[in-house]
């Protein structure tokens, strides 16, 4: 028999992004139209607060809501459940889901357990401002561009006016995004030796020079494109990911809307067509939760064909493969009425090759190397070659230190 006693589980949100309303419309209501006696609690993450801690203090919650980056916190110190058996019990089909999405977390798991379930996929597409083309009597960035045809357009648009600096490009998540649609790894999964001294990292540092190099295109690292696109608005074109459509809604709800558009993501000569590597938010259960079975009701009722297609028409891309989810994306935004939103909806995640529990720690010498051959302190290959050094010193450390 279903328990049908007052219930409430704790979500736990860590490092994917939800907001309140998006909580209450795709979670709490349509979790309590179901099941009248589960009540969902979100917990925010305090901005330091390490999985750890949750552990140490005794605060573990049901579940956890999640990016793929999330999971490797959560699996060292032994948090989420293997949901395998419970997929079975509850007849879930896993080809339901975005295959991209759903190997990644497969991926993740070097016990080949199935740690968590995709909620929803965060899309990448390069959003510009129409006003700053226009100002310059430049044309709109175009679906399909190649990077080096960005950087080209980017130039025309990098402009001083009026004693403002307008910036022609900006790239969300820099060389680790830039890394995904090249499916070029961190970490060699089966050696857990760095690959940074390799042609795709070689051909990201080139890429992310080019825009580096463009006269008056250097972006303050501490302000970042993020900010200097949406809040100041001098920024041209900013590659970035999906959570940006509601940030945009909320400014158009303020009256303070974005002349904006959106264009496919700009590729690599060598990977057309190929979007960013997989950045998905998705659902874990924690294996200390007296109420799993419960937990997996509830997120069978969040991945459904109902739930999923109303969640795409506030602009959050769905996790499931059907067509009919994904259709009506956006149609509820205001903000979204003559965008090009087929950029969006049409843009085909590249998949990981494989994955290394000590991906996380490798990102630093690579952001590091990047700093300094985007300075000029040192040419690229040597910038990689230390990297890699780097990495490889930093993951030994760690090896010894779990043993």
């Amino acid at each position: 028999p279903v328990n049908v006693a007052p219930l409430t589980l704790s979500m736990y949100q860590y490092q994917a992004n939800i907001s309140d309303e998006e909580f209450q419309r795709f979670m709490v209501e349509p979790v309590k139209k179901k099941y009248p006696n589960i009540s969902l609690q979100l917990i925010r993450r305090p901005s330091t607060q390490q999985p750890a801690e949750l552990v140490a203090t005794g605060n573990v919650p049901d579940m956890v809501f999640g990016a793929l980056e999330s999971i490797q916190p959560f699996l060292d110190v032994d948090i989420p459940s293997d949901l395998t058996a419970l997929t079975k019990k509850n007849k879930t089909d896993l080809n339901k889901f975005d295959p991209a999405s759903v190997s990644a977390i497969q991926m993740r798991s070097t016990k080949g357990e199935l740690i968590a379930l995709p909620f929803s996929v965060n899309f990448s597409a390069l959003y510009y401002n129409k006003e700053i083309f226009d100002k310059f009597a430049v044309p709109y960035p175009k679906d399909g561009m190649t990077w080096e045809e960005t950087v080209q357009l980017a130039k025309r648009v990098t402009q001083m006016s009026g004693g403002t600096q307008y910036q022609g490009i900006g790239i969300d998540g820099g060389n680790v995004r830039l890394g995904g649609q090249l499916s070029a790894q961190f970490v060699d999964a089966k050696t857990n030796k760095a690959t940074f001294a390799t042609d795709g990292w070689k051909r990201v540092f080139d890429v992310m020079k080019m825009i580096d190099d463009i006269p008056g295109n250097k972006i303050d690292a501490k302000i970042g494109a993020r900010q200097v696109f949406l809040k100041d608005r001098t920024l041209a074109m900013l590659s970035s990911q999906g959570a940006r459509v509601g940030e945009i809604e909320d400014m158009f709800k303020q009256g303070n809307p974005l002349p904006w558009d959106v264009a496919s993501l700009p590729s690599f000569k060598e990977a057309k067509g190929k979007g960013f590597g997989p950045d998905t938010h998705l659902l874990m259960i924690s294996k200390t939760s007296k109420h799993k079975d419960e937990a997996f009701q509830v997120i069978s009722v969040l991945t459904s064909i109902e739930v999923q297609s109303e969640m795409s028409k506030w602009g959050r891309l769905s996790s499931l493969k059907d067509a009919k989810a994904k259709e009506a994306f956006g149609v509820n935004l205001q903000s979204l009425k003559g965008v090009h939103v087929q950029s969006i909806t049409s843009y085909a995640v590249t998949p990981d090759l494989s994955y290394s529990p000590y991906s996380i720690l490798a990102q630093k010498p690579l952001n590091q190397a990047l700093g300094k051959a985007l300075s000029g302190a040192t040419d690229i290959n040597t910038a990689l070659r230390e990297a890699d050094e780097s990495a490889n010193q930093a993951i030994a450390t760690e090896m010894r230190g779990s043993k």
